[in-house]
């Protein structure tokens, strides 16, 4: 009697469950680019020489599995965990002077003169550096009814983040100048340009998880109690920089290389069971 009575409550408590739990599954595409991003200090520094380096043109992108869970007691409620996959791209500007001094001497009359000698070296070039990464979010967010169908949905959560594979870096157009001073006096400037992105090369990734959060909004239509399509617009941190391994003469170092942050747009379709 027990026994029949404790698996009609079990049948009793997972009939209450699924009326009131709902989950569906879908897919999203996401692009976006870098908002914040920024190389590490150990990427920025330079002992004898100026050395200013600016993000630029970074951009992210990638693909997801999404869940969705939501709840009849808390109707718009949503829970959306989701499994993806990301390209994470860092553009950054170079500013480059160093200046080179030493003397000479000439003898006039027996007198010696000291002369002064002056190359100043100056370039900018523009380089990239990227990583790919497997993503881990779970948001919480609220369905609000606008209309027929449609809604607009605020939403936030955590994310893990791990990269995969390794970082590539690539340089790509510069410019710049030498010029030659003799006693204060311009003696020669030589010019050149190179546009040729040819020198690249790739660091292992050390990082194994990167913690990191997400706040967003969507914008969906449910064309009924199962389909429905969203565009959502989210912003991404990572906590902390992801680090990168260089080797060189047998001997390695590990660099903070860059820290991802980003505005993304995505696109969602998810099917409710």
């Amino acid at each position: 009697m027990k026994k029949l009575i404790a698996s009609a409550l079990a049948l009793l408590a997972a009939g209450m469950l699924s009326a009131q739990v709902h989950f569906g599954i879908g897919a999203r595409g996401t692009f976006g680019f870098g908002l914040g991003s920024s190389l590490a200090s150990d990427m920025t520094s330079g002992d004898n020489y100026s050395y200013s380096t600016q993000p630029f043109k970074s951009f992210l992108a990638g693909g997801a599995i999404i869940g969705r869970i939501s709840f009849d007691a808390v109707p718009g409620l949503f829970i959306q965990p989701e499994f993806g996959y990301s390209h994470n791209r860092l553009g950054y500007k170079t500013e480059y002077s160093d200046t080179d001094i030493w003397e000479t001497y000439t003898y006039t009359n027996g007198t010696r003169v000291t002369h002064t000698n002056k190359v100043v070296t100056e370039y900018d070039y523009e380089s990239s550096i990227a990583y790919n990464s497997i993503d881990f979010p779970i948001l919480v967010g609220y369905d609000f009814e606008v209309g027929s169908g449609m809604v607009i949905s605020p939403f936030a959560g955590l994310s893990l983040s791990v990269p995969v594979g390794s970082f590539s870096t690539s340089s790509g157009k510069a410019s710049g100048n030498v010029t030659t001073y003799y006693d204060g006096n311009q003696t020669d400037k030589v010019s050149y340009r190179d546009d040729d992105d040819d020198d690249s090369y790739t660091l292992d990734v050390k990082t194994s998880l990167n913690p990191g959060a997400i706040v967003g909004v969507g914008f969906g239509y449910k064309f009924d109690s199962h389909n429905m399509i969203m565009g959502d617009l989210r912003y991404l941190l990572d906590f902390t920089p992801t680090k990168g391994e260089w080797k060189f003469l047998g001997t390695s170092w590990d660099w903070d290389i860059m820290t991802r942050r980003g505005l993304t747009l995505g696109f969602n379709y998810v099917y409710m069971f």
